[in-house]
């Protein structure tokens, strides 16, 4: 409910003030994070984008909403987008839909500096594939490095084992490209999810990739995810 209305508010604030605390740690290395998201995660990472003032290195979206006036006639959850936006971007008289359509993230492109991979899936409804497609397009032509990983028989979420298969590697592959993990990096999953970082387990989530400082830890690397929501 606190998000709702409020999509670039308190929400944002408190990814950045969270991340600067746990950079600030002894153990982390702050010259090698990352951001992910799905869903609404996705979104976050598409507005963070623009304003992250150059904290992390590298952004992984999956199916995220990066246009609210193209989304609001997309989407089959219209009734999802009225209450999370406050109603059509048309109606000027309303403050909170103005608010929310004028934070999309499409309105801060010109502040993307930071290379940035990009999930979808073509039977997603919900959020639909073409939200990736303007992301992916807006990035390559302000000629920041950029990845689309479109699955042509997903939806929301992967569920098929191959597709699984792909999309393990393309995101693990991303951060060791930009060097905040490696092979060999230490893992740690939740309790309850022993697959993953296999998609179809989750719904919606944010979390950061830190990387340990050499020495500080037995493995030196670390990607940490405390306690995502089950679909």
């Amino acid at each position: 409910d606190q998000i709702s209305g409020d999509y670039a508010g308190q929400n944002i604030r408190d990814y950045l003030s969270a991340i600067d605390d746990v950079a600030g740690e002894p153990w982390a290395d702050e010259t090698r994070m990352g951001c992910v998201g799905a869903s609404y995660g996705g979104y976050s990472v598409f507005f963070l984008a623009g304003c992250h003032e150059k904290r992390f290195k590298a952004f992984i979206a999956h199916c995220g909403i990066f246009n609210f006036e193209s989304m609001y006639g997309e989407t089959e959850e219209l009734f999802f987008i009225n209450n999370d936006y406050g109603g059509p971007y048309w109606d000027r008289s309303n403050q909170v839909a103005q608010r929310s359509y004028a934070n999309s993230p499409h309105k801060f492109v010109s502040k993307w500096d930071t290379p940035i991979l990009i999930f979808t899936g073509e039977y997603d409804f919900r959020i639909p594939y073409t939200q990736s497609l303007e992301a992916f397009t807006a990035a390559r032509v302000r000629g920041i490095p950029a990845r689309l990983v479109e699955f042509e028989n997903e939806a929301h979420q992967v569920f098929r084992p191959q597709n699984s298969l792909v999309w393990n590697r393309e995101f693990f592959g991303w951060l060791d490209k930009y060097e905040i993990t490696d092979r060999g990096t230490l893992v740690t999953r939740p309790s309850g999810f022993p697959g993953w970082p296999f998609l179809s387990t989750v719904h919606t989530f944010t979390f950061f990739i830190l990387s340990f400082q050499s020495g500080r830890h037995p493995s030196n690397r670390l990607i940490h995810w405390k306690n995502p929501p089950v679909h």
